[in-house]
């Protein structure tokens, strides 16, 4: 530690960004080939299904780009990545009159996995009618962004969980009204956004709260994909970033998690979208991660947490005056000769370098993301740290 010193027939073309691959398929259908844009990760435990609001359309090219209003704002679209890295795969439909239903049985004889239909402003009608009529049998949710306004009798007969976010200075947007009718939903959560930004996509479509959104989304899914026939992505360490100090900050603590999600230290720390799975118990091939903080004076105001799953690294910092050893965080799987094991994912650790005028460390998954720091903001390269389960 340096600073202590496709499967169908129509594949046209796919990418890949570390372990997550985006790929245009044109979906055989009893109307037709209909055109989706996948994107997913190595694992996938539920499915986001995007319907296009404004003009219904995302226009997706054959290299995968969606040059329409709808493909650039969607705020699922948009988040697409950050939610394959997630365990949760996001399959925009290219026009919200394509036969959903056997698009959906395409999807799931590729993932035997829940899906949660999505409709944002013009298009939740749509995904409502649809949450409404497909067999109850489909293991389905339904996410609703910026409702417009939704008939009563069809808010009604949806027998879905269901989750309502709508941003508190959207005019346009009728989240409250949309909650209180869906009286037959099993289980209901109204999100209300606020702050962001105005311009760009704006107020209706989350503007500057993309990461607010992805952890209102997937926390919602991770709740409730069980009841879906599905499984719950388990315990993970959350990513935060605090602007002022220009410092990272993760945990997998729930107290901690509800304090900043809800707004701690004045909202300083915001996520930032990204997490790894771990272990909340030992289990074989783990090892305990210690959890250090800097000494309170040592670094003035910019305090900072330190995780370590290497027992010498552990054991030295615990004689280490500047560091306060915490507690054990959670348990993980290591490197082995450099590597992680089949079924796990590396996540790498970077350190500030002191930038800062305090110590600061990143954990990612993402080697994209990672190597950025390492060439391009001066951080040091600390390898991977642990081994993070899928």
């Amino acid at each position: 530690m340096k600073h202590l010193v496709a499967i169908a027939s129509f594949v046209v073309t796919a990418h890949v960004h570390a372990a997550v691959v985006s790929t245009v398929i044109d979906v055989p259908t009893s109307a037709g080939p209909q055109r989706i844009l996948e994107v997913r990760g190595d694992v996938v435990y539920a499915y986001i299904v995007s319907l296009a609001g404004g003009s219904g359309f995302y226009d997706i090219q054959p290299n995968g780009t969606m040059p329409s209003a709808a493909g650039t704002c969607s705020p699922p679209v948009r988040n697409m990545w950050d939610f394959a890295a997630l365990g949760i795969a996001v399959v925009a439909v290219n026009s919200t009159s394509y036969k959903t239903d056997e698009i959906l049985a395409y999807l799931r004889a590729r993932h035997d996995v829940p899906a949660w239909i999505t409709g944002g402003s013009s298009s939740t009608v749509v995904a409502a009618s649809w949450a409404a009529n497909i067999p109850l049998t489909v293991p389905l949710g339904l996410l609703e962004n910026s409702p417009s306004q939704i008939d009563s009798a069809l808010a009604a007969s949806i027998r879905r969980p269901t989750l309502v976010i709508y941003h508190l200075s959207d005019g346009l947007a009728f989240g409250p009204e949309l909650y209180d009718k869906l009286t037959a939903a099993p289980v209901r959560q109204l999100v209300a956004l606020n702050g962001g930004i105005s311009s760009e996509c704006g107020y209706h479509l989350f503007a500057g709260l993309d990461a607010q959104y992805i952890a209102a989304t997937a926390g919602f899914i991770d709740a409730n994909n069980g009841a879906l026939g599905g499984t719950a992505a388990g315990p993970s360490a959350v990513e935060y970033f605090n602007a002022g100090f220009g410092h990272y900050f993760m945990t997998s603590q729930s107290d901690e998690i509800t304090g900043l999600d809800g707004g701690a230290f004045n909202g300083a720390f915001v996520r930032t979208g990204r997490s790894f799975r771990i272990l909340d118990a030992p289990a074989p091939g783990t090892m305990p991660v210690c959890r250090f903080f800097t000494t309170p004076g040592t670094f003035g105001a910019k305090s900072s947490h330190f995780y370590t799953a290497n027992q010498a690294e552990c054991d030295g910092l615990k004689l280490n005056p500047n560091w306060i050893y915490e507690k054990i965080a959670f348990h993980i799987a290591v490197p082995v000769g450099g590597a992680c094991a089949a079924g796990t994912v590396a996540v790498y650790r970077a350190y500030n370098h002191g930038q800062t005028g305090a110590p600061n460390h990143r954990f990612t998954t993402d080697l994209a993301l990672y190597t950025q720091f390492i060439t391009t903001q001066g951080w040091d390269a600390e390898g991977i740290a642990f081994c993070a389960p899928v």
